[in-house]
């Protein structure tokens, strides 16, 4: 696939991978982040990048794992997107991505959708035995923000996506929508929290109407105007994409932490951790609560001991589970 026209505020990130994959010892990389920040957007401008096309040439290997929630099905799609070059069992795939020629590049976008059910362990053994292919670089992308534990990450270790700057999101505004800047638009971006899914979203449908009436657009139908069309995807649904990582196993298996996020998105400049106890005193394992909700990146910390939770989910969260 092509990356996004609208990479912006992402140089960094993308620089910082680029001389890993360039380096002679194969690249372990883990793009991390919520739903919606951008992970597959920078996993796709570094494949595009020139330098690594001047190394892996033809042998870049992009592998859509949304909804593949296997890990033999995860076999099957690396399968398929070698255009039928691997067939058959795990040994065999490993085998032909081992006879190509040249250093090879693999991505593995959105592998959440196995790695955070039964079939962890599973997936987390393909992973150790793809880091047994000579010359493969391998990057991931997932929803949240832990790494699985069985490879050697490849170090300085890629700090989770954080939201755009104000500059940035205006920046990536203006670009889609064609409109002119105004006053109303640093309102309605700030509501946005930064977050490239909800920016790119609104600029969408702002196309044909001034930042001032997408304002009170969505001050009225808030993260229900922030889709594409009715039956939207994660990707065209910014209210999709939230419920994605509210329905993840770690949630659902912790009522407790969707309790807390609750309570956290009344308070738009979060909460202090040492004293999360005074505005949720009725958890059982409050630090509980507060990890699994960071470790599915519905909250960060801002520094280390403020827990936030973003503008747009928070607006969500409000209206769907007050």
């Amino acid at each position: 696939p092509k990356p996004t026209q609208h990479i912006v505020g992402r140089n960094d990130v993308i620089n910082s991978i680029v001389p890993i994959l360039s380096d002679e010892e194969p690249g372990r990389v883990a793009i991390l982040g919520a739903g919606g920040i951008g992970k597959t957007t920078v996993a796709l401008a570094v494949l595009d990048d020139e330098r690594v096309k001047a190394k892996f040439q033809d042998n870049r290997v992009f592998v859509n794992c949304d909804g593949v929630d296997t890990a033999g099905a995860i076999l099957a799609e690396i399968s398929s997107a070698l255009q039928g070059h691997a067939t058959g069992t795990q040994k065999e795939l490993l085998a032909t991505l081992d006879r190509l020629q040249g250093s090879k590049l693999l991505v593995l976008d959105n592998l959440e959708s196995a790695w955070l059910t039964s079939e962890k362990r599973a997936v987390e053994g393909i992973l150790g035995q793809l880091t047994s292919v000579s010359d493969l670089s391998l990057i991931i992308t997932m929803r949240g923000a832990q790494r699985p534990v069985t490879i050697t990450w490849s170090q300085p270790l890629l700090p989770q996506l954080q939201p755009l700057l104000v500059s940035d999101s205006k920046l990536m505004y203006l670009s889609i929508s064609g409109g002119k800047d105004d006053e109303s638009l640093d309102r309605l971006l700030e509501m946005l929290g930064g977050l490239p899914l909800a920016i790119e979203l609104m600029a969408n449908v702002g196309q044909n109407f001034s930042p001032s009436e997408m304002l009170a657009f969505y001050n009225k139908e808030k993260t229900s105007l922030l889709k594409l069309r009715r039956e939207a995807t994660r990707l065209e649904s910014l209210e999709v994409s939230i419920e994605v990582s509210l329905k993840s196993p770690p949630i659902v298996d912790n009522p407790e932490a969707l309790e807390m996020l609750g309570v956290l998105a009344l308070l738009p400049k979060g909460y202090p951790i040492e004293t999360l106890r005074e505005v949720v005193p009725r958890l059982d394992d409050l630090n509980q609560a507060m990890r699994t909700l960071v470790q599915a990146a519905l909250a960060s910390r801002t520094g280390p001991s403020v827990l936030v939770v973003l503008a747009p989910i928070r607006e969500y969260i409000r209206l769907k589970y007050p």
